[in-house]
């Protein structure tokens, strides 16, 4: 008889993160766990084997998938709870959409369905593909305070317009933490908030390979050092006096924790961010300038959270207390899946990759030449426009003559014809 698989925990993390908020899910999700086994890679989760043969993985699935998409799949040895999920169409290369999502993808995670989606966009998506889903919200409404809180005569700014900030310190006469979920290193320490994004646009939609050096210091910390950088701003967000941001990751924690929390809401967030706005408070821009120091003071946050969090709590806990769906099913030995299965992936993506960068470089050389025709297009035409403008007056000129003498003609014919009708009529 076949000895029963043992059971371990993993926790999904984004190792490459440009965003601590992807940290703040992970974190989130890891107080639930007895102990943390294994750090998976969100990015490379097929790749994913354990230390010894027959262990099972036990792993909370919450957060964001993914940026990878043609790499996004299980490893045999998980058994995941699969809640908190946001499905989203963006890629750091290809741009096919949610197609991962279907065939095999889909087979596979309905497995271990229903899927807790994080929002209702992520829902109605799966939906449409033919998932078993249901509303689940995001895990970070689960997060508890951090010790005693003590609220403090601070305000924090998280991820702010400059105008906004400087709007919230005249207005409060109290300290504005600025702080920012970016995990960045800039070209320099005094960019403009325009200048941060054009570079944070750069690196991730047109340098894929480079923003792993980007966020190189990041990404080289230790899970557990990791851990305790959002646990220092979990404690600045819980004794704030309150927030401000438009950041969904940073709302939703401090609701958990207790911390008045106001969002600035854009529709260009809104995929990610429109389900909760029943769940927090918000406003426009334009209407966060119409606040005056009373109504900042008077944020308070909604209950309608509660819910959702006590839902989510439940399923984490009975996912964790039961035995696991794989608890007797034949796993691969771990050195065979790490020969024949990772090796090939890594090689075949390897591949794949060297592919899509030759691509690139051509595509960038085809650009570089675009770019010196149109200035050259440019030349030629401001340089036909300036003797353009020489020959104008002249043109002008001509005309003006040319119509001046055939009015002149034009004249002439008509007192001959009133003569001759003169003589006619005698």
């Amino acid at each position: 008889m076949k000895k029963a698989n043992m059971v371990k925990y993993g926790v999904i993390l984004y190792k490459d993160t440009d965003n601590i908020g992807d940290d703040i899910q992970t974190y989130a999700t890891s107080r639930f766990l007895p102990k943390v086994d294994y750090v998976i890679d969100r990015e490379d989760i097929s790749s994913f084997v354990p230390d010894y043969d027959s262990e099972v993985v036990k792993v909370i699935m919450n957060g964001w998938y993914n940026h990878h998409k043609y790499r996004f799949s299980l490893s045999p040895y998980i058994d995941p709870l699969l809640i908190s999920m946001h499905f989203s169409a963006n890629d750091l290369i290809l741009n096919s959409g949610h197609r991962f999502l279907e065939g095999y993808t889909r087979d596979l995670l309905m497995r271990f369905g229903p899927i807790g989606c994080r929002d209702f966009n992520t829902k109605e998506k799966l939906d449409s593909l033919g998932y078993d889903t249901y509303f689940s919200g995001c895990a970070t409404l689960t997060l508890d305070p951090i010790g005693k809180k003590e609220t403090k005569d601070y305000i924090c700014a998280v991820d702010l317009k400059p105008e906004i900030v400087s709007y919230l310190k005249k207005i409060m006469g109290c300290e504005v933490k600025e702080i920012s979920h970016w995990v960045l290193e800039f070209s320099s320490n005094n960019l403009s908030y325009e200048e941060k994004q054009k570079e944070i646009q750069k690196y991730t939609m047109e340098d894929y390979k480079n923003r792993a050096l980007w966020v190189k210091k990041h990404s080289k910390l230790s899970y557990e050092e990791r851990m305790k950088k959002v646990e220092e701003l979990l404690k600045i967000y819980q004794n704030a006096k309150f927030v401000v941001t438009d950041r969904i990751h940073v709302a939703l924690p401090c609701i958990a924790l207790q911390t008045p929390v106001l969002l600035i809401y854009y529709d260009h967030n809104a995929d990610r961010i429109a389900t909760f706005k029943e769940y927090i408070v918000h406003c426009s821009e334009d209407e966060f300038f119409t606040y005056c120091k009373q109504d900042f003071l008077a944020i308070k946050n909604k209950d309608k959270y509660r819910e959702v969090r006590k839902n989510i709590k439940e399923k984490i806990e009975e996912f964790l207390s039961c035995d696991s769906k794989l608890k007797d099913a034949f796993l691969p030995p771990v050195l065979w899946y790490k020969e024949e299965v990772v090796s090939r992936l890594e090689e075949k993506d390897s591949l794949f990759l060297d592919t899509i960068n030759t691509q690139k470089q051509e595509l960038f050389e085809l650009k570089k030449q675009y770019d010196f025709l149109q200035a050259k297009y440019y030349e030629l035409e401001t340089k036909m426009n300036d003797e353009l403008s020489v020959l104008r007056p002249i043109v002008e000129e001509y005309t003006q003559i040319k119509n001046s003498h055939t009015w002149k003609y034009i004249g002439k014919y008509y007192q001959k014809q009133l003569a001759k009708n003169s003589e006619n009529s005698l």
